[in-house]
């Protein structure tokens, strides 16, 4: 036998098997196919209080220029240092002060248009990172 393409169906030999390999009972399954599955009920998503907003902020502002975006308006020159701002900003509690809505360094927006507000954002402001910022709900007690 020269080659492979020679070799006729019974000469190859597996080494090992067993003539008659023991089979598994087959068992009819279709009526498991039917059968309903029980599954937990999807958790309910977090209730939006009246108040919940997503705020745009300007880290470039904040930042005092360390951090920016000249070169692709969504992307970020120093990825650590904007997550260690947002963190910072998200739990505090005058991000949405009266200066910084005034000096337009905070925007507060509406949760289902934020992502359409941040590209215009971005496009009218070259160079300046806009964020978003999910500010952590205070809890009524």
């Amino acid at each position: 036998m020269d080659s492979w393409e020679d070799a006729g169906e019974d000469d190859y030999v597996v080494s090992g098997a067993a003539e008659e390999a023991p089979r598994d009972e087959v068992v009819d399954d279709d009526e498991a196919w039917s059968n309903p599955v029980e599954r937990p009920a999807p958790e309910a998503p977090p209730a939006l209080g009246g108040d919940a907003v997503v705020v745009l902020v300007n880290l470039t502002a904040l930042s005092s220029g360390e951090i920016h975006n000249r070169f692709d308006k969504n992307s970020v020159n120093d990825v650590d240092a904007k997550a260690r701002l947002v963190r910072r900003l998200e739990g505090d509690v005058n991000l949405t002060s009266s200066e910084n809505l005034a000096t337009g360094v905070v925007r507060p927006c509406g949760p289902s248009v934020w992502r359409e507000a941040l590209a215009r954002l971005r496009d009218a402001h070259p160079g300046q990172y806009w964020a978003p910022v999910w500010p952590k709900q205070r809890q009524s007690r």
